[in-house]
């Protein structure tokens, strides 16, 4: 078995189209958060970032509310006490977001990524010859087997409001090899598609005016 194949195991399709959903609510939420606050624009390229990685963190958290049966989310403190992250847990997979500008990137080293790859990682044999993790179809089942994944997003060439790929990423038990991965904006294409034209206005090609015909007293006087 493969990370890819644990993870949609464990990680129902509704939730996955609704992680693609968040992304692309928080990438135009946050551009609109700094247009509101009126921050010069030199300021809205510094704040942009941070306030992005909060908006994900909090969008991904309420995924807990409307799934409260299937997601589990909880804020968490790192070893430095300066930084907090979101964890959201589906089944047996645990996951954490965090922005890169290429999608083959791996995420600055981080203890508490460490720790969680360590974790969780331990039963998955890494195959050098292939660069993938997977558990040998001669090992049992393991009752507590679990699986740390990488929501891995960037912005998009032409635009650094609006997401340019969201993937799930595997990485081994050392966290220095990008495993196996899961490309959400290609695996919901479809959902993409939808989202990136649900706010364009449909002008109509011929519009019709209906003039009135009676004239009222005040026209009348400056006629």
């Amino acid at each position: 078995m493969k990370p890819r194949e644990f993870f949609n195991d464990n990680v129902p399709d509704e939730i996955q189209e609704e992680i693609v959903r968040t992304f692309y609510r928080a990438y135009p939420d946050t551009k609109n958060d700094l247009i509101e606050r009126d921050y010069p624009l030199d300021y809205r390229k510094d704040l942009y970032g941070q306030l992005l990685r909060a908006k994900v963190d909090m969008y991904l958290r309420q995924l807990s509310k409307r799934f409260p049966n299937k997601i589990k989310a909880n804020t968490n403190l790192n070893q430095a006490n300066n930084s907090h992250h979101a964890l959201i847990i589906s089944g047996k997979v645990k996951m954490t977001a965090s922005a890169v500008q290429h999608e083959t990137d791996v995420p600055r080293e981080a203890i508490f990524r460490a720790d969680l790859a360590a974790s969780t990682q331990g039963e998955f044999e890494y195959i050098e010859t292939t660069n993938s993790l997977v558990i040998p179809d001669d090992k049992p089942e393991f009752k507590f087997l679990q699986l740390y994944s990488i929501i891995l997003h960037g912005a998009a060439k032409d635009n650094r409001y609006l997401p340019g790929f969201i993937k799930v990423a595997f990485l081994d038990r050392n966290w220095n090899r990008l495993c196996d991965d899961i490309d959400l904006s290609k695996k919901y294409q479809h959902l993409v598609d939808e989202m990136l034209t649900a706010d364009t206005e449909k002008i109509p090609e011929r519009i019709t005016v209906t003039l009135n015909k009676e004239i009222s007293p005040e026209q009348k006087r400056l006629l």
